[in-house]
């Protein structure tokens, strides 16, 4: 009865982890925490309850030096700076905090790798087939289908997610289809974490399911993504070259080459040279790095620890790719600890998992998952099965480290 217990817990904790980006789009209630949220925080008092209960609890230790500064990064700004939105600051570093509480107490405890494995390539292939579905809507009945619901009590995040694609015509250049996503890169983010995990865990076995997530990437227009996707392959068959090579692979590069020429000639792959070329698109990616200085007025003490999650305003329009946006919320320092963490779980990690977190941390270059919601699906299985745990019992009263 108690494992049973625990297979259904682990299963509604390693769902919700998979699904967190999706569901992050929604509010129950209007409420200020987000559906996600309000879930994880209820799994977690029952996750701390439940250790004290039991006088055990294994911590997942991988994350603990990322996560210590960000604690101490923000007592040290509650002190030492007037922030000019407290309430923006608090909440921002709470709710950031609170991905890597879940990873520190949940990840040991109830995720199910395997488990998630199978979710998060459910949920990919049930993406990608929407996506392709509001392609196909849009070109043959000019009507997008959108990929949010609309319901009174669980309203959407963003305002502007109902009306997207109200006024669509399939001639625009502007027409990007997100799935079930906020934002064409959020799909791309997303599908990269598991296509990396199938194709350095699986090998080829997946290869069907591995092409149709490129085809997805590909039909997103997202340049992150199918950059991402293109580099994934590159490496792959980099690191996994032999003189001797199977017929599949050797019709698959002859075939390439015919599938290239038609991708080119489609509209599709035109909108894609339109945005990375002609459209601020791409330079937006690389804008907040040209111009972090700006925001320091010179100041060492912000150039070192930032201003932290939330205490400084960005404005409206302009974008701050993941590694420019950890240095102006936790400065230099905060970026030495942030890549050394990152160091230490990638040295102790197997290949599949190494390969992972290369992709997660190129992704930061253009994107900025690793401050949002988005790690919760991918840095699990991380350290999943690396050997970074702390068990702590009850004993006498005192919880002693075993």
């Amino acid at each position: 009865m108690v494992t049973e217990k625990k297979n259904t817990m682990s299963k509604i904790f390693t769902s919700l982890l998979i699904l967190y980006p999706l569901l992050s789009l929604y509010h129950p209630f209007g409420l200020l925490v987000s559906l996600p949220d309000s879930l994880m925080i209820l799994l977690l008092i029952f996750i701390v309850i439940k250790s004290c209960l039991t006088g055990s609890v294994t911590l997942e230790t991988a994350f603990i030096p990322w996560t210590v500064y960000i604690i101490l990064h923000m007592i040290a700004t509650l002190i030492f700076r007037n922030v000019s939105d407290l309430y923006d600051f608090i909440g921002s570093t709470f709710r950031y905090l609170l991905f890597f509480i879940a990873i520190l107490f949940g990840i040991r405890n109830y995720f199910d790798v395997e488990y998630g494995i199978k979710i998060y390539k459910y949920v990919c292939i049930i993406s990608t087939v929407f996506l392709i579905i509001q392609i196909i809507v849009l070109a043959i009945f000019g009507y997008y289908i959108k990929g949010v619901l609309n319901i009174s009590f669980l309203p959407v995040t963003r305002a502007d997610l109902p009306e997207f694609g109200n006024n669509i015509s399939q001639y625009t250049l502007s027409f990007r289809p997100r799935s079930f996503f906020g934002e064409p890169a959020h799909y791309g983010t997303y599908i990269c974490g598991y296509f990396a995990i199938s194709l350095f865990k699986n090998g080829k076995k997946e290869l069907p399911v591995q092409l149709f997530l490129s085809l997805g990437a590909l039909l997103s227009l997202s340049s992150l993504a199918i950059i991402m996707i293109i580099g994934i392959w590159v490496m792959y068959f980099v690191f996994n070259f032999s003189r001797k090579v199977p017929l599949r692979t050797l019709l698959a590069v002859i075939c390439i080459p015919v599938i290239l020429f038609f991708v080119i000639k489609s509209s599709f792959f035109q909108q894609f040279l339109y945005r990375l070329t002609e459209t601020k698109s791409t330079q937006d990616r690389f804008y907040g790095y040209e111009n972090l200085t700006r925001y320091f007025d010179g100041k060492t003490s912000l150039l070192l620890f930032g201003f932290g999650n939330g205490g400084v305003t960005i404005p409206d329009g302009e974008y701050l790719a993941g590694y420019a946006r950890l240095f102006l919320y936790y400065g230099l320092v905060g970026i030495v600890v942030f890549l050394s963490n990152m160091l230490s779980v990638f040295l102790k990690g197997q290949k599949w998992q190494k390969m992972l977190l290369i992709v997660v941390l190129a992704l930061q270059i253009g994107g900025e998952s690793f401050l949002g919601n988005m790690i919760l699906c991918q840095l699990p299985f991380v350290c999943s099965i690396n050997k970074n745990t702390v068990s702590v019992q009850k004993q006498n009263n005192q919880y002693i480290r075993k």
